[in-house]
């Protein structure tokens, strides 16, 4: 077996005009409908929720990024109103016209008030892989560049609209409790 190694990390921070009581990223993450995650990125395709026999609630997200078609099973890992992480401890790349490769992905939000009407919307992706064939892949300088700069460029656009998202919920008090 080959070690696990970090190859990828990218963040991303939006605004969003809403106070941070009403927002709640755990029921954000693992209630996002198919379309309403389409709506955040070019290269989403489907997401659909579950649950684990535990109780932990999962999100599995179908979406390309350059050329790379990935299945990601995120599980829930931390669920609070201000911060969530979904970890998908095995998800599936394939590569254009290539082999089929698994990594994990750490799936990271934060919310943290601005002031009364608006909050700091951090989101970070960490990308690690045990996998000797994909690790081999990245050691190719041009393809690891390619496929950082895709990776990147989706985050950034993703990030300002899970922020939209999450306001437009926030403001309609979709999450009525009080955090």
């Amino acid at each position: 077996m080959t070690e696990k190694i970090q190859f990828g990390c990218s963040q991303a921070s939006a605004t969003i005009n809403a106070p941070k009581s009403q927002i709640d990223l755990s029921e954000w993450m693992f209630t996002l409908t198919s379309e309403e995650y389409q709506a955040c990125a070019t290269g989403h395709q489907s997401a659909s929720m579950g649950q684990l026999f535990d109780g932990k609630r999962m999100t599995i997200n179908v979406e390309t990024m350059g050329n790379a078609h990935l299945v990601q099973h995120y599980i829930e890992t931390t669920a609070k109103p201000d911060h969530v992480l979904g970890v998908s401890p095995n998800t599936e790349i394939w590569i254009k016209d290539g082999p089929f490769f698994t990594m994990e992905v750490h799936w990271d939000m934060q919310v943290e008030e601005v002031n009364d009407g608006s909050c700091k919307l951090t989101c970070t992706v960490t990308l690690f892989t045990s996998d000797a064939g994909f690790q081999a892949v990245l050691n190719n300088p041009a393809l690891k560049q390619s496929a950082e700069n895709n990776f990147n460029e989706h985050i950034n656009e993703e990030t300002p609209l899970f922020a939209k998202d999450i306001e437009r919920k926030a403001l309609a008090r979709i999450w009525r409790k009080q955090n």
